[in-house]
């Protein structure tokens, strides 16, 4: 890992990038650094190999690089395994799987919640200067159908994820960090929370940045009118900004999007498609976003001279 994030750490330097998000806690369940946290080795928990997290931070932070901690929350399988009563569960008991045979915990268990919590909690004594949740949601893809969710206590989904949010707020105040939410890129035009828990609106009230996945790619047939929206991403994240705008508005939230910078579908996606997306960001008056790639394998290019396109604006 080391060659590739020393190569990683000399692009944000040299590019106009000031920010990485590191994962602290994967959809896995891997934590990435070791912790004498007691409620976590309570779990018997997974951790990365040969990462020194803690020289990694100081030396962002030092580089003065912007550290975000992502965890990811309801979607780890070591938890539940390690701990089925607090996992989403069929009716004979069995523990769910999605539909790559993924389990997951169950956003109604507190327990749940104050693992998430303790882990952003040593993030942030690391150094991280702000902890973004992923995966802050219930399942949507497999039979969800079969789901028996045995903690639940009459609450709406909406409304599980809402005060989760507001527990973590309260838990994290004193650590001085800021708090992101991901989201689906819908939710910045439907009206209701996608059967998932995340309604918008509820989201922007408790977090700092709201982070859409905008990801133009991931938008079907004439989504913004768009026969294939993959090939119009200033068009698609542009609307996307508004609509998010909209339902945002008065709300605690920036809205930070994420962007993409990975091949699906047509057209492949180059230095121009990036810099649309961008663009589009920045000419709807906001100036901060993020890029994805899940490889970790950027159009290195497209991250330079960005100030011309705010100047376009």
């Amino acid at each position: 890992w080391k060659p590739r994030f020393e190569e990683l750490l000399q692009f944000v330097k040299d590019s106009d990038i000031n920010s990485m998000v590191i994962d602290f806690k994967d959809d896995s369940g891997v934590i990435s650094m070791k912790t004498d946290n007691e409620y976590i080795l309570e779990v018997d928990p997974r951790y990365h190999r040969g990462s020194d997290y803690a020289g990694i931070i100081k030396m962002l932070n030092d580089n003065n690089i912007y550290t975000i901690a992502r965890i990811v929350v309801f979607k780890d399988p070591h938890l539940s395994q390690k701990k089925p009563e607090w996992s989403i569960k069929t009716a004979d008991g069995s523990l769910w799987r999605d539909r790559k045979g993924i389990t997951w915990v169950d956003p109604h268990n507190p327990h749940v919640w104050e693992y998430s919590i303790e882990a952003s909690k040593e993030a942030a004594k690391l150094g991280f200067r702000e902890i973004q949740f992923d995966y802050v949601r219930f399942p949507t893809d497999g039979n969800v159908k079969t789901i028996n969710y045995s903690n639940e206590n009459g609450e709406e989904m909406k409304d599980v994820i809402h005060n989760f949010l507001k527990y973590a707020n309260e838990e994290l105040a004193e650590y001085n960090v800021f708090l992101a939410a991901d989201v689906f890129g819908l939710t910045t035009t439907t009206l209701d929370d996608m059967g998932m828990g995340q309604q918008y609106e509820l989201i922007a009230e408790e977090v700092d940045y709201i982070c859409p996945m905008v990801y133009p790619s991931h938008y079907g047939p004439y989504n913004y009118g768009f026969a294939n929206p993959n090939a119009h991403p200033y068009g698609v994240v542009r609307q996307a900004m508004i609509d998010g705008m909209k339902k945002g508005e008065g709300k605690r939230a920036y809205i930070r999007p994420w962007l993409q910078d990975f091949n699906m579908g047509t057209p492949r996606y180059g230095d121009h498609e990036v810099r649309e997306q961008i663009r589009a960001v920045y000419e709807s008056d906001h100036s901060e976003w993020i890029m994805w790639n899940a490889a970790n394998r950027y159009n290195e290019s497209a991250y330079y001279n960005i100030d011309a396109l705010k100047n376009n604006n």
